[in-house]
């Protein structure tokens, strides 16, 4: 499944075909699945490598950045202190809005669909319904329609990502 240069899209395309033949697809859905990419221009397939390198890049800043804070809180001395700052949510507001850019920006499209899929985990991670991961998540939701055709991207990544099949 791994391709020669290593490409993080290929390796994801190659798991996400593999999850729906296991989860039941016939060969014959899978040939017309992959049928319309085909017609995708030359300008449409650099687009969305675009944007999926963008989403890894914007992911891979934000878990550094989530997994520093907690690092920095579990290495606290003081037990009170590190209560008191347990709840604290992590400095990745950056990272949110950049995220809710780029579904904004490749809306319909799988890079945009991934946006949602990840705003969705990383709420789902943190309690309450006002966190800033929240509101992004509030922001982005509105669109859900224009990502029907991708429902199934969306059903695949989302099982890759809740079986820590990938590291995001």
């Amino acid at each position: 499944m791994f391709c020669s240069n290593g490409s993080r899209l290929q390796f994801l395309a190659g798991t996400i075909i593999c999850i729906d033949l296991a989860g039941g697809c016939s060969r014959t859905d899978v040939q017309q699945s992959a049928k319309p990419v085909a017609a995708v221009t030359s300008r449409e397939a650099t687009n969305s490598v675009e944007g999926m390198a963008r989403l890894t890049e914007i992911m891979s800043r934000l878990l550094e950045k989530r997994d520093a804070h907690t690092l920095e809180i579990r290495s606290l001395k003081v037990e009170a202190e590190r209560q008191s700052r347990g709840g604290e949510f992590p400095p990745i507001q950056e990272e949110l809005d950049e995220l809710v850019a780029l579904e904004c920006e490749f809306r319909g499209q799988p890079a945009g669909c991934l946006a949602v899929v990840h705003l969705s985990v990383l709420a789902s991670s943190y309690s309450g319904t006002e966190r800033p991961v929240h509101q992004s998540l509030d922001t982005v939701l509105v669109h859900l329609d224009k990502y029907g055709h991708l429902k199934d991207l969306a059903i695949a990544f989302e099982r890759l990502v809740a079986h820590d099949a990938i590291n995001t």
